[in-house]
């Protein structure tokens, strides 16, 4: 009877044990997964902290950043595709379409004779048109609007305001809409999104005022070289040794310290970190002598930068494609700009990217008020407009008598 007791108290512990060994084994099953699943979520994690990305901009003094060489420095694909908002992507676009569609009613393209097309402003609806003066320089014109085409005549220039009135046969802006007059108080701009015209129903431009209208008719200092060559060297030759694998190898000449945008030299290849040595065959031991040089330069000209690059002489050629008189504040890049671009008494200033052939079109807040006619694209960060009030003073000094709309 002992025996069977004994027997049988030992079969129930027995199982006790077997369902606790399994209930044990089945909590650290599971607890091994999770564990597992939440280090491949950190380490998933640690991975997006570490692949930051970053661009590749061989040509600019960000190139060599923290002493990286370019090919360290690439852009990362994006993880799943996203929606654009530049200013000019489709989905900005499409939010901007009733505003766009609002400027084409009263943005006419005028085009010179020689091929030339810029942008003017429909004023009355007696057949007056106000665009940029210096865009067109003529007196006979062809006008586009709505699929017409019509002369224009000039009837009288501004040379402070750079504005020109044309008049056309009445006729023919029938079925458009002249701009408003209705004053915006000027102190209340700053921070105001606006937008310009393009040259049809769905290329609006967009930005903000950055100050309020103000005196910009200080022309801005040029820079000093003939053609610019846009690089900034080292003004000595600099010696660097760098290291071989049988011995150290002396290096001398200009260091390359930035390469600009769109310019001679990033057309030729030069990179941040070159040694510039020769220009053309001429040897050059002061960046005073490389300004100099530049002065003797010609459109059309070929130009050959001997540089040293990583311990290797290489020859880097381009061709010198124009010349146009470039000022400091060029350095920032941006472009192509205005012509005339300064010595304005009083503009509205804005940081919309529009072309010079875009000037002349009207500027408008978001709730469709027109606050100016853009008059030039001056800078990287700026384009100019002149205010309302200084168009209309300019078109009664013309025309006393014209009808203005002031309806709100």
């Amino acid at each position: 009877m002992r025996l069977l007791i004994s027997s049988l108290f030992t079969l129930n512990v027995g199982k006790l044990a077997l369902r606790s060994t399994t209930r044990l084994a089945i909590f650290l099953i599971a607890f091994s997964f999770f564990f597992a699943l939440s280090g491949q979520a950190v380490s998933q994690d640690q991975n997006l902290q570490l692949e930051q990305p970053v661009f590749n901009v061989p040509n600019s003094a960000d190139a060599n950043l923290n002493g990286l060489g370019s090919e360290k420095i690439r852009l990362l694909p994006a993880a799943s595709p996203t929606l654009s908002f530049g200013r000019d992507s489709l989905e900005i676009q499409s939010a901007l379409r009733p505003l766009s569609s609002k400027l084409a009613q009263s943005t006419v393209v005028i085009e010179t004779e020689h091929g030339h097309k810029t942008l003017g402003t429909i004023i009355s609806s007696q057949g007056f048109i106000v665009a940029k003066y210096s865009e067109l320089k003529g007196v006979e014109f062809l006008c586009h609007i709505g699929g017409k085409e019509f002369s224009g005549q000039s009837i009288f220039y501004h040379s402070i305001h750079d504005l020109i009135l044309i008049q056309v046969d009445p006729k023919h802006l029938k079925d458009t809409k002249p701009i408003s007059f209705y004053q915006n108080p000027s102190h209340n701009l700053v921070g105001r999104m606006v937008a310009s015209a393009g040259t049809d129903d769905t290329a609006a431009k967009i930005g903000v005022v950055s100050v309020i209208p103000q005196q910009f008719d200080t022309q801005q200092p040029k820079l000093e070289d003939g053609i610019d060559l846009g690089a900034t060297v080292s003004p000595f030759v600099v010696t660097k040794r760098t290291p071989d694998s049988d011995s150290s190898q002396i290096l001398r000449g200009l260091e390359v310290q930035r390469v600009y945008t769109r310019s001679v030299s990033e057309r030729a290849g030069l990179f941040v970190g070159d040694l510039l040595q020769t220009v053309n065959g001429v040897e050059l031991s002061t960046w005073y002598e490389l300004k100099e040089f530049a002065k003797s330069l010609r459109v059309g000209q070929k130009i050959s930068f001997v540089v040293l690059r990583e311990g290797k002489k290489k020859t880097l050629s381009t061709r010198i494609r124009s010349f146009t008189p470039k000022m400091q504040l060029d350095r920032w890049g941006g472009g192509p700009f205005s012509d005339r671009r300064f010595g304005f008494q009083r503009v509205i200033s804005h940081d919309s990217v529009i072309e010079p052939g875009q000037c002349g079109g009207p500027l408008i807040d978001l709730e469709g008020n027109v606050l100016g006619i853009n008059i030039a694209r001056s800078m990287r960060v700026a384009t100019f407009a002149i205010p309302l009030q200084e168009v209309e003073a300019f078109v009664r000094y013309v025309k006393p008598g014209i009808e203005l709309v002031y309806d709100k």
